[in-house]
């Protein structure tokens, strides 16, 4: 550790400094600015109920109490779920209780937790990608990754679940290279966590213990099964504790319920093209299948080294010392990664419920595969005085001319220089959007009013519900809610009759204010409910609904 320290604060560590910082000032952005979230799930599962626990409530009653007598778990894992509960947790003991500050410190330690992940991508790419040239491309491909690097900061499963996957195949390659067990074990608990986190992740470390078999490993297999299902058991464990089930019956009512509700999130494989076009951009995919080509009329051989262009520009190889790193990886223990992701995709692409995010796992490896497929077809590895590595100098390699044939040309290198620059400023530009911003102002005007209670939520132009993120409100109440087709007599029914709501199984409380959903001019629906007898005092700036999307009103049921 102390060597490692010592080469990041020298002067041959300063590519990696600049790399770290680079992706921590990123990062930072996004928390600060990326605001909301961006799906439902990263809010009304990874955030709604665990900050209801925090407040001694339970909301959507996840989980038993005398009031509420839930016989099973949700059809997931709560193990992700915990983690923000301890952070929010963390938060109201030392006095933060203002739900947007709350909101930032989740994505604070989200943001942290990715560049933890850009750290051990750059291990893993020192040991995957032999060519100096590719591996730093690859490094600041995934330092701006477009929307996988803002996405990291909120609070989704499938991009909080990539370091810990990145930390497991970084101990798997390193357990090939000198086969100590102790590595074996910490790659078995980091594979289990994620899996915990998210059960999909399973084919990666299955795959590890089918090619562990398969090398005729036995002892490592069984020691890696163990330790597997060990963490992964400690993941489920909220199962015995608290519903006095089966550890796994978490993964086995998820499995029950995508079995029969797969086709409620109808979707096409098509959906999955993101992960070429804005996930990993174009132009690597473009050089991968030019590679492919190359290598395919070479008779599928290539020189084993590569001196980089002469007119090339140094930006993105920083260091000038040279180190053997680690980079000696026997290249059939990429085959164990490459099939992990492969199945891990194909999965994806043949389950009927598709969407982008959950590939995202898979988008690191993506990137390591095909750049270090990249350099071998064109025998890049840089001369020795530019080759960095974040171990430390050790020795010179020797460089080998090879013939100019062989080489990238230099529309190539100009090609992915120009595709990061535009990585880097699309990241940039993403990291200030706000997704879901007027449920966030509809929020914070409630939160700023101090005496909220409950509310209506009108959607009167439509025929959903809205759901508001009762958390930036403060309050843990189910408001009522308005469509289009129900009538203001069947909401003041409801009000009056006040059905049990809470987790409490007491009456949720009347309504004090009304959001009137939408962009147009909320006047008509309003004089409709001064009609049916409520009494109304506008709250929002006149005519600013085409502007903020909603109006808010306060409420009287008379």
């Amino acid at each position: 550790m102390k060597r490692k320290l010592d080469y990041f604060f020298s002067v041959e560590g300063k590519w990696l400094r600049r790399v770290l910082l680079a992706a921590a000032a990123v990062r930072l952005i996004a928390a600060i600015f990326s605001e909301g979230y961006i799906m439902s799930d990263d809010h009304f599962l990874a955030v709604e109920p665990v900050s209801s626990w925090v407040s001694g409530e339970n909301y959507h009653n996840w989980f038993p109490n005398e009031y509420n007598h839930t016989d099973h778990a949700q059809p997931f894992s709560y193990a992700y779920y915990f983690l923000n509960f301890l952070i929010l947790k963390c938060c109201a003991l030392i006095g933060v209780v203002n739900p947007f500050i709350q909101a930032f410190v989740l994505r604070l330690v989200h943001a942290a937790l990715s560049l933890w992940g850009v750290y051990l991508f750059v291990k893993l790419a020192e040991r995957l990608i032999s060519s100096v040239t590719w591996r730093m491309y690859a490094i600041w491909f995934w330092v701006f990754g477009g929307v996988v690097t803002v996405f990291s900061v909120h609070q989704l499963v499938e991009t909080a679940c990539i370091p810990f996957v990145l930390l497991a195949y970084l101990y798997v390659l390193k357990y090939f290279d000198h086969e100590r067990m102790s590595t074996l074990i910490i790659a078995a608990l980091a594979f289990s966590f994620s899996v915990g986190m998210r059960y999909q992740l399973v084919f990666f470390p299955l795959t590890l213990g089918m090619y562990l078999l398969w090398k005729r490993k036995w002892s490592g297999a069984v020691l890696f099964g163990f330790f597997f299902s060990l963490g992964f058991a400690l993941t489920q464990i909220d199962n015995l504790l608290f519903w006095h089930k089966p550890i796994y019956q978490h993964l086995l009512d998820y499995q029950s319920y995508n079995s029969t509700h797969f086709s409620d999130y109808p979707s096409n494989v098509f959906s999955y093209f993101a992960l070429i076009s804005y996930y990993i951009f174009p132009a690597i995919t473009i050089v991968f299948l030019l590679s492919l080509r190359r290598w395919h009329s070479s008779g599928g051989h290539s020189s084993p080294t590569f001196v980089a262009p002469q007119h090339s520009s140094p930006t993105f190889v920083a260091p000038q010392h040279s180190s053997t790193g680690p980079s000696h990886l026997v290249p059939s223990h990429e085959v164990q990664i490459f099939i992990g992701v492969a199945i891990f995709i194909v999965f994806h692409l043949v389950f009927p419920n598709r969407q982008e995010r959950f590939l995202l796992p898979a988008v690191p490896f993506v990137l390591l595969l095909m750049m270090s497929a990249i350099s071998k077809r064109y025998s890049c590895s840089a001369p020795s005085h530019e080759v960095p590595s974040s171990a430390g100098p050790s020795s010179n390699r020797p460089s080998h001319e090879v013939p100019s044939s062989n080489r990238p040309s230099h529309a190539v290198h100009q090609a992915i220089r120009w595709s990061i620059y535009l990585s880097a400023i699309y990241t940039l530009a993403y990291s200030f959007y706000v997704p879901k911003s007027k449920y966030l102002e509809a929020s914070k005007a409630l939160y700023e009013r101090g005496d909220f209670q409950n509310l209506v939520i009108d959607n009167w132009k439509g025929e959903e519900s809205v759901w508001l993120p009762m958390h930036y409100v403060g309050k843990f109440v189910h408001p009522f809610s308005m469509t289009n087709k129900k009538s203001l007599d069947q909401l003041k029914q409801q009000i009056t009759h006040q059905p049990l709501y809470d987790s409490k199984r007491l009456p949720a409380p009347a309504p004090s204010y009304l959001i009137i959903w939408g962009a147009e001019e909320a006047y008509p629906r309003a004089k409709a409910y001064q009609e049916s007898g409520f009494i109304l005092e506008r709250l929002s700036p006149v005519n600013s609904e085409s502007e903020q999307g909603f109006a808010l009103y306060s409420l009287i049921v008379s």
